[in-house]
């Protein structure tokens, strides 16, 4: 059984601050939580939902406890903290969590892997890749952070490649293949997300919950995905495979469109519905920060936690802690930590009491699983570090 414990114990200089608290997550036959007040070190101890009775909705009926266990977080910090993030690119899984470790002696509670392969890899070098992120994914569980992986999916059986995920609109009748059962485009389509199914089972199989976070900005018109009225059917139908037919209970699914824009609808037009979401997530950069970005996505959500899936500029903890409180996480995009902030910001934001890094929610780990298989070298030529996707907001 693995339990998921967290502390607060005061502001950074020492002193005790207002507010600080202790998260506790655990779950035992009886549930029984003693609220221990220390002088200055604990405030207050905060039993999450889940363990009264169990009664947090998940979107798979059938999500693992540790599954369940981070949706319990997310709902418990919503208002009081937001968890710092990280994103890490496919190549290089661990890179800029330690760029912030090296930085602010602290550690994402939030870190971020990729699973789409956007360099045109031959189908070996793409696995000995994500094989690597797997094996990052589990070093951050069992260190104590909560694990994003985002999937940039190339169209239906082109080549992992940027130009193949980054097409801009396609039409709706093509679109309407690759949802059709039947069609060469579904099939291709299903074989494509059947692949990566095999890495999310590598993480289930180690009992790691994974914030799953497909198709994002689909609001948008750079993905192919993008801008489509029947994205709901493409969300709908990788939902039940991966929750039926794969058996993957240990995702949480994180529906994340572009913060609305010049470029971006609106984010209602492709809500797949609060039953196969368990999250509500934006992307925002250029500082973009419009409350109306937050009010929207949380009034959406209907009470289900929000999210900033991806930014460029950190955002500032006060503005969150006072103004927009719905934020449960942010995570910077990959070098844009250093591009687009400078090192006193990030100092700064990961310092601030209302920001949790991994060592405020520090899970107790569970026994150690089997390691996963030991991968070979890609080859003798180091790949360039990819830059992402363009910032959302410039035109296809």
């Amino acid at each position: 059984m693995r339990t998921l414990f967290g502390r607060r114990t005061g502001n950074r200089s020492g002193t005790p601050a207002p507010g600080m608290g202790t998260i506790v997550l655990a779950v035992v036959p009886i549930v029984a939580a003693a609220i221990l007040l220390g002088w200055g070190i604990v405030r207050e101890a905060v039993l999450p939902p889940i363990f009264k009775g169990s009664r947090i909705p998940t979107a798979n009926p059938d999500a693992s406890f540790e599954a369940r266990a981070v949706l319990g977080l997310l709902y418990e910090i919503g208002g009081r903290y937001t968890l710092s993030g990280q994103h890490n690119y496919l190549e290089a899984p661990g890179k800029h969590t330690a760029r912030v470790r090296d930085l602010t002696g602290r550690v994402p509670a939030v870190i971020g892997f990729e699973l789409g392969a956007i360099m045109d890899y031959d189908k070996e070098d793409a696995h000995r890749y994500r094989i690597r992120v797997v094996e990052e994914a589990i070093r951050a569980d069992r260190a104590g952070s909560l694990v994003v992986i985002t999937y940039h999916a190339a169209f239906p059986g082109e080549c992992e490649c940027w130009e193949a995920v980054h097409t801009g609109v396609i039409s709706g009748e093509t679109f309407a293949e690759i949802v059709t059962e039947g069609t060469r485009l579904h099939e291709e389509w299903l074989a494509d997300i059947d692949e990566a199914a095999h890495y999310l089972k590598i993480l289930r199989d180690a009992r790691v919950p994974v914030l799953w976070r497909p198709y994002h900005e689909m609001n948008g018109g750079w993905f192919w995905w993008g801008k489509k009225s029947r994205f709901a059917d493409l969300w709908n139908i990788m939902f039940d495979r991966y929750t039926r037919h794969h058996g993957l209970d240990n995702l949480l699914w994180v529906w994340n469109p572009n913060a609305p824009n010049a470029y971006a609808d609106p984010y209602d037009r492709y809500y797949p519905g609060h039953d196969k979401v368990d999250i509500l997530a934006a992307d925002i950069y250029d500082n973009d920060y419009k409350q109306s970005h937050h009010d929207q996505l949380v009034k959406l959500g209907g009470g289900k936690p929000v999210a900033i899936g991806e930014n460029g500029e950190l955002p500032n903890p006060g503005l969150l802690q006072t103004s927009q409180p719905g934020w449960t996480w942010f995570m910077t995009w990959g070098k844009m930590l250093r591009e687009n902030n400078r090192d006193n910001t990030i100092r700064a934001v990961y310092a601030h009491p209302y920001v949790l890094t991994r060592d405020e929610i520090d899970p107790r780990p569970f026994p150690e699983p089997a390691e996963p298989e030991e991968p070979a070298e890609p080859g003798p030529v180091e790949p360039e570090e990819p830059g992402g996707p363009e910032e959302p907001g410039e035109p296809p």
